[in-house]
């Protein structure tokens, strides 16, 4: 299972092809097939993100994954 943080600014065509890319090297990566590939999605809203102890703009491309086995 993978969680995905995505930029809420980002159109939901853009979300959907990340999404899907995504998947498919994971599911390449780990030696799985797709359908055993499972991915939650999070937006995160404009303004939420901080870095480096400075507040980002979330509409820059981002993306953090966090993987959970079985």
């Amino acid at each position: 299972m993978a969680t995905l943080y995505l930029p809420s600014a980002w159109t939901e065509e853009n979300r959907i092809a990340f999404q899907v890319g995504l998947t498919s090297a994971l599911s390449e990566g780990l030696g799985q097939p797709p359908e055993h590939v499972h991915m939650v999605t999070m937006l995160v809203a404009f303004g939420d993100v901080v870095k480096g102890g400075k507040s980002g703009k979330s509409s820059q491309i981002f993306a953090k994954v966090r993987l959970f086995s079985a």
